[in-house]
């Protein structure tokens, strides 16, 4: 022993130093595995677990005769540990290790999800990493299942998914692995409420993916209505079952109304009014009762400019027309006009001010279309949109001008 330990200070790899020694001498070495399984020493630990995993190759599990029944646990653990994914192993694990040292095992067991797993186990592997908050093992195992067409249990991979995450496991989000996790729920899963909360959870990662979160947006006033709670009456919150905002659902409240781009009552071109109203009264029902109408109007708005298209030669269907066209929705029309100049978006801005010249063009021509139907407010609000644009083309000449005659940085 006292030769291992004096080539072990001296050799910086001793993990090749303990694959020899296995080759050349495995059962003399084992009577003293115990002492360098329960030394401080990093070289000499892995040293030793280097020659147990080269012998597990030789011997498979008949390895399992080395451990002996007066050993200290933390030697039992590291041997445990020593050994690759194997169904006898963590079995033999589970039952010999206490509690303390059980979780330890789990805690510290990095083992890829290979071949040799079968689909049956993927569930059980799964729960001893969640048990011991080592989320980003049982995401790879949930992730390995699906991918190689061996899933586990839809109810793991959802547990997986809704698991609460700490700091740490924050920074080991793959996000590969949660769309493909996600597709193959949204895939096989039927409760519309679980996918809910999965899209929520994983919003900041999947992003316009989730589907689920913008129909049901557009199907339930109710939803809509708690994304502005959570945006600007956080203090009501607690009515609507909601306990604490964190930032996190701040700003996933806002990206899921700002990145929505469907419209209530409105599916595959055609304008179903029934709905629309129906959703329409509930929101506004609401909004009296959170004090909230000017922003559930604004908000309004913004959503049905979603609806623009081509509608019979018209850019809005003729009954959300009517609506807007209505006087006492002029919040809803602000709404509708700011989502307007925003879809503009990131552009090349040129001397000639191209874009902003073509915008002002486009809803001129809407807002004499308009007026040939007789919608005379609608027409109002094309009119200001293209003034707008026609303001913003004029302001875009004068600073090149400026720029070119040394007035402007």
């Amino acid at each position: 022993m006292t030769g291992i330990l004096r080539l072990c200070r001296i050799v910086n790899n001793t993990a090749s130093v303990g694959k020899a020694m296995a080759l050349i001498k495995i059962d003399s070495l084992a009577l003293d595995l115990e002492r360098y399984l329960i030394g401080r020493d990093k070289k000499i630990l892995t040293f030793a677990q280097s020659y147990i995993l080269q012998v597990e190759r030789l011997m498979k599990e008949r390895v399992l005769e080395f451990i002996k029944e007066d050993w200290t646990e933390e030697a039992k653990y590291q041997f445990l540990l020593a050994l690759p994914v194997n169904k006898e192993y963590w079995e033999r694990a589970n039952r010999i290790l206490s509690e303390p040292y059980k979780m330890k095992y789990w805690q510290n067991n990095n083992i890829w999800f290979d071949d040799s797993i079968k689909a049956e186990d993927f569930d059980f592997l799964i729960d001893q990493f969640l048990a011991v908050d080592r989320w980003d093992k049982a995401a790879q195992g949930a992730f390995v299942s699906v991918y190689e067409n061996r899933p586990c249990t839809l109810d793991q991979i959802e547990k997986v998914l809704l698991q609460p995450l700490s700091d740490e496991m924050q920074k080991r989000i793959n996000s590969y692995t949660i769309k493909t996790l996600f597709e193959y729920v949204e895939k096989e899963e039927d409760n519309r409420l679980i996918l809910l909360a999965i899209g929520w959870r994983w919003f900041g990662v999947l992003g316009d993916s989730v589907h689920v979160i913008f129909e049901v947006l557009v199907e339930d006033a109710s939803f809509f209505i708690m994304l502005l709670v959570i945006q600007f009456k956080p203090d009501v919150a607690g009515s609507l079952g909601i306990k604490t905002i964190t930032p996190a659902m701040g700003r996933t409240a806002f990206n899921v109304l700002h990145r929505n781009k469907l419209v209530p009552g409105l599916k595959n071109g055609e304008f179903d009014e029934a709905k629309f109203l129906q959703w329409y009264k509930l929101a506004e029902d609401m909004a009296v009762k959170y004090d909230m109408k000017y922003v559930v109007d604004f908000y309004i708005g913004c959503m049905l400019f979603n609806a623009m298209g081509d509608y019979d030669g018209f850019c809005l269907p003729e009954k959300l027309a009517d609506f807007l066209n209505e006087d006492k929705h002029e919040i809803i029309r602000k709404g509708f006009a700011l989502q307007a100049y925003n879809a503009l978006g990131v552009h090349f801005v040129d001397a000639n001010a191209s874009a902003e010249n073509s915008a002002s063009k486009k809803y001129e021509e809407k807002a004499e279309s308009a007026d040939d139907l007789g919608y005379v407010t609608l027409a109002g609000m094309f009119r200001e949109i293209a003034l707008a644009f026609h303001d913003e083309a004029a302001g875009v000449k004068l600073r090149f001008e400026m720029r070119k005659n040394g007035l402007l940085d």
